[in-house]
């Protein structure tokens, strides 16, 4: 959709349909890394995502002048960012200890 929506329509006319394909993309993709967080916490790396929280309070910090995109696509990445971030360091890993094999 994204593709088709960018090559058939002129840039002006195609910029806010993409950016809306886009922003549905990732609300449906990130249910995933939701599920997974909440599911399977010991399988994140809570370091990358505390730097991911990190990195985006930076660039929110630097953007001097804001347009809706903006607020739109960093919200809701940071915010994710953060939810997945409070999720690892306060929910309790799962009660289910990963399988292991030894070889001898």
């Amino acid at each position: 959709a994204w593709i088709a929506l960018a090559v058939t329509l002129p840039a002006k006319e195609a910029a806010l349909p993409v950016f809306v394909v886009q922003m549905i993309a990732d609300v449906f993709a990130s249910f995933v890394i939701y599920e997974k967080a909440w599911n399977r916490p010991e399988n994140e790396d809570k370091t990358a995502w505390l730097l991911s929280v990190v990195a985006f309070a930076f660039n929110a910090l630097a953007v001097t002048q804001w347009t809706v995109q903006d607020l739109f696509i960093n919200g809701w990445m940071g915010g994710t960012a953060v939810a997945i971030t409070v999720i690892l360091f306060v929910r309790p890993h799962s009660a289910v200890e990963p399988v292991t094999t030894l070889e001898t």
